[in-house]
């Protein structure tokens, strides 16, 4: 019984005062394109991408046409007082692809300040971060994170319009007459 009672006062407090970690998830079309053809496509941007795609992406999978990659953006807010603040947003992209269309999903986004002097951590899909910073007001504590999440969602569409050109762009064969 007070294994029942503590699981149901576990799940009122998750239920009342969760907060859902931010991501953002998008299907997108690429008509005439099969899996393997957009897979390899984007496997190959990737390695062309990143400068260490070992480090950065995490899983390829062509059975499942799964990839996972580890990277991150540079977060510099607008407002002059926030030197600290300053850093990059990492994330997590899963790109799945089927025959016709993929699915970007981007996901376990984090803040990390400058030489890690304020790290707002994990972002959520709320409007006051929980963070600790002295002398900071609410508002502008508030504005920042605001910044945060809208860095984050540009960067996001940013690497869906450049996949969705990327998949739907033919690899040309080399030719034996080069």
């Amino acid at each position: 019984m007070k294994k029942i009672m503590i699981l149901a006062m576990l799940l009122v407090s998750i239920t009342c005062f969760g907060q859902a970690p931010v991501s953002y998830s998008k299907v997108l079309q690429c008509e005439g394109t099969d899996a393997d053809d957009a897979y390899q496509r984007a496997e190959l941007w990737l390695i062309n991408t990143f400068s260490s795609p070992n480090k950065n992406v995490q899983m390829r999978d062509k059975e499942s046409k799964t990839l996972v990659v580890k990277a991150a953006t540079v977060f510099k807010s607008q407002k002059g007082n926030a030197g600290d603040i300053n850093g990059y947003i990492s994330y997590t992209l899963n790109l799945f692809f089927k025959d016709g269309r993929f699915k970007v999903d981007m996901i376990d986004l984090e803040h990390s300040g400058k030489k890690g002097t304020y790290n707002f951590g994990t972002l959520y899909d709320v409007e006051e971060p929980n963070v600790s910073i002295p002398f900071a007001s609410k508002k502008w504590k508030s504005e920042i994170y605001y910044e945060m999440k809208t860095t984050a969602a540009v960067e996001f569409e940013t690497i869906c319009a450049i996949l969705e050109k990327v998949v739907a762009k033919k690899i040309q064969s080399q030719d034996d007459n080069w």
